[in-house]
């Protein structure tokens, strides 16, 4: 599990620690904020006051996360929000631990039932390599809908969240050591948006590049052609990707359809079973 911090310790890793006091980061639960690394991922979150989640005051702390990491050449992922609920919502899966009943869309459409769609701001830096990408989403308006994303590129030449294999468009959603699996088998779960119709030799070579990145051989990536995933590990709704309609759009509200999950969502799952790749396919016309 990634081990909470005290906020201060987190400002004092910025390059800047004057525009990071401790003003900036009161909360009612300052514990809320995390920091730590797992299988050679580093994820860090800091919990604001809702009033100091803006673009402007989270791009500063973004560049200064960035500029503090320029000789890092791994990947690293910051979360401004301001609440714990916003943060497990919208980051961290359904935020306990894996069990095999939470398995299944019915179950995360249980979860947005039960809590709500998280509709806070909330501002995201992924950063692989020399490359990263500011993301930030204004609050939303109301119960069902989600505001625009805008984004920045902070360093290198393109957003390192996505990808385009010979025509085929894809990108990078979420990065999750696997609750339940992660301690034993060392699981790094990747999560995909594929923009065309996924293929099982993409899922692979996507699987290769994150491993590269990583201090685990276990790396499971799924590749879905919308931006949600069923299953305890994946955000209840991704809220960092700039293409994705809003939820009210795309299920009309509260009333996803299981059936339509899992009959009309092309997917591709792939990993490494043994020393050789393994793809499992649904709903594809290619079956490759």
């Amino acid at each position: 599990m990634i081990n909470k911090v005290r906020p201060a310790a987190v400002c004092l890793g910025f390059a800047l620690i004057a525009a990071c006091n401790l003003r900036q980061l009161t909360t009612a639960s300052p514990n809320d904020s995390y920091a730590g690394k797992r299988l050679g991922i580093e994820k860090v979150g800091i919990v604001w006051s809702p009033a100091r989640v803006t673009w402007d005051a989270t791009l500063i702390q973004a560049r200064d996360f960035v500029a503090q990491r320029r000789e890092d050449s791994g990947i690293s992922e910051l979360i401004i929000g301001p609440s714990t609920s916003e943060f497990r919502l919208s980051t961290r899966g359904h935020g306990r631990a894996f069990l095999e009943e939470d398995v299944g869309i019915d179950k995360t459409v249980a979860v947005i039932r039960r809590e709500g769609l998280p509709k806070s701001a909330i501002a995201r830096v992924f950063k692989i390599g020399s490359r990263a990408v500011f993301s930030y989403r204004e609050a939303s308006p109301g119960r069902r809908e989600q505001s625009a994303v805008r984004e920045q590129l902070l360093s290198g030449s393109s957003d390192p969240t996505r990808f385009d294999l010979k025509g085929r468009r894809y990108r990078l959603l979420y990065l999750a050591d696997q609750d339940g699996r992660g301690d034993r088998y060392q699981t790094l779960g990747v999560y995909v948006r594929a923009y065309d119709e996924p293929t099982c030799a993409d899922c692979e070579l996507l699987r290769q590049q994150i491993a590269m990145y990583t201090t685990t051989r276990n790396v499971e990536v799924r590749i879905a052609s919308e931006p949600w995933f069923d299953g305890p590990f994946f955000p209840v709704v991704f809220r960092f990707d700039p293409d994705s309609p809003s939820f009210g759009n795309i299920h009309s509200g509260f009333d996803m359809s299981v059936t339509h999950y899992y009959r009309g969502v092309r997917e591709v799952e792939c990993e490494l079973a043994g020393q050789n790749p393994r793809c499992t396919p649904w709903n594809l016309g290619n079956r490759h």
